[in-house]
């Protein structure tokens, strides 16, 4: 899976769901998710003022999770919300455990089941979907359960 879709547009570092750049980051998570085949779930799941979105796929009997739009610092650094669904890092296990709970709320339960299987199994493929700041390039970063 590859993030090949490059930026048109200049990027802020900083944003909230209400911005130009949150839009323009939205509509390039998708972009890249469906061109991945991969299903963008419905909500946001960053910490406060932020839009970060999930997309769930499968390939080769993987279940496969990313998380995004992330910008590099100014430093190139990247970084997971602290206090993301709640009071959790986010692809933390208590994290995942908020997204599920909120995927069943919404009535997404083939989802959340997939995700819970996915979590107790430690079998998730997580991905950090990020765009480089100076390059406007989209890359996927592999990650780790954070806990």
């Amino acid at each position: 899976m590859q993030a090949n879709d490059k930026t048109n547009f200049p990027l802020h570092y900083f944003m909230n769901e209400f911005s130009d750049d949150a839009i323009k980051r939205t509509d390039l998570f998708k972009r890249i998710a469906e061109q991945n085949d991969m299903q963008v779930l419905p909500g946001c799941y960053g910490g406060e003022y932020n839009n970060d979105m999930v997309a769930i796929g499968k390939q080769h009997n993987e279940v496969i999770v990313w998380l995004g739009i992330k910008v590099t610092g100014v430093g190139g650094d990247l970084q997971l919300d602290r206090k993301s669904m709640g009071s959790f890092l986010q692809f933390s296990t208590d994290w995942f455990k908020m997204v599920i709970v909120s995927l069943r709320l919404l009535g997404a339960e083939n989802t959340a089941d997939l995700i819970e299987e996915g979590l107790l199994k430690r079998t998730l493929k997580l991905g950090l979907l990020y765009i480089d700041l100076e390059s406007g390039e989209p890359s996927v970063l592999p990650m780790a359960i954070q806990d």
